[in-house]
């Protein structure tokens, strides 16, 4: 999950709102939880980052370690 500055009220809101929906679907995991800070090439750094270690970790169907 990627946050925004973590002590915003907004922010806070939107985590708590998204834990709840995650535990009410168990089936659904969460692999990563990181602040971008609302810098948009920082966040897409960690996505990629996020990426290659979900499938170094044979977390992404079809992808080779």
């Amino acid at each position: 999950m990627m946050h925004g500055f973590m002590e915003q009220a907004a922010q806070i809101k939107r985590d708590r709102g998204a834990r709840e929906v995650l535990a009410r679907h168990p089936d659904i995991k969460l692999l990563a939880d990181q602040t971008a800070e609302w810098d948009r090439a920082r966040a897409m750094s960690l996505t990629v980052s996020g990426h290659r270690l979900a499938a170094m970790n044979s977390l992404l169907p079809g992808e080779a370690r």
